[in-house]
């Protein structure tokens, strides 16, 4: 995960600390893929190395990634498994044409209408975005409480915003983890889990 998807949980929750690997706080580097992260990049490309090469044969394959250092090191891991499981050729690095912020981090480019669209929806601007975070006030402040947060004097739009983040936070976990024999543990893996743990819903 990264900052913003943690921004609900405070300097010493356990959903934050758990992604702490000694003294490095692995959400504000931009380098973050875990070793068990690694290996199932390059699981998955050969997994579509196997599936899907022969409908390329020995084309070159040409890959376009976000400038964020975790996803040129994500893509060249995919296709480091799927040159192995197939007989294309892979370029060691992805397109640039210099848009690559633009296109895979528009929400962060100032002065754009997507930049515009999130501001809008943290701020309470969005309509629709306000409505539901007011209707749902009460069971996101019962959610936290939780999760020893309490964010009552958090805006609605941005209680909500912020909460639209904790199935990528579960998903993360759950990625990272690794499988325990016994089934009926739940969350059944060994590792971080706070946020699965604590939640019925995000297991």
């Amino acid at each position: 995960p990264n900052k913003a998807e943690l921004a609900a949980f405070g300097e010493g929750n356990d959903i934050r600390t758990q992604w702490h690997d000694g003294d490095k706080r692995l959400y504000d580097d931009d380098n973050n893929l875990s070793d068990v992260g690694r290996k199932q990049m390059e699981t998955l490309g050969r997994f579509f190395g196997e599936e899907y090469a022969q409908l390329l044969g020995n084309e070159s394959v040409r890959w376009e990634s976000s400038p964020a250092e975790r996803c040129e090191e994500s893509g060249k891991l995919f296709l480091k498994g799927f040159e192995a499981a197939s007989s294309c050729q892979v370029p060691s690095k992805p397109i640039e044409d210099n848009q690559r912020m633009v296109t895979f981090k528009a929400w962060a480019q100032t002065g754009t209408p997507y930049f515009a669209s999130v501001q809008g929806l943290k701020s309470g601007d969005h309509e629709a975005h306000a409505m539901r975070a007011r209707s749902r006030r009460r069971s996101l402040e019962n959610m936290y409480a939780e999760l020893n947060e309490d964010h009552t004097e958090v805006p609605d739009s941005l209680l909500l915003y912020w909460s639209c983040y904790l199935h990528c936070l579960a998903e993360a976990e759950a990625y990272d983890c690794e499988a325990l024999p016994e089934p009926s543990i739940c969350p059944a893996t060994k590792g971080r889990n706070n946020l699965r743990f604590n939640l019925d819903w995000a297991q």
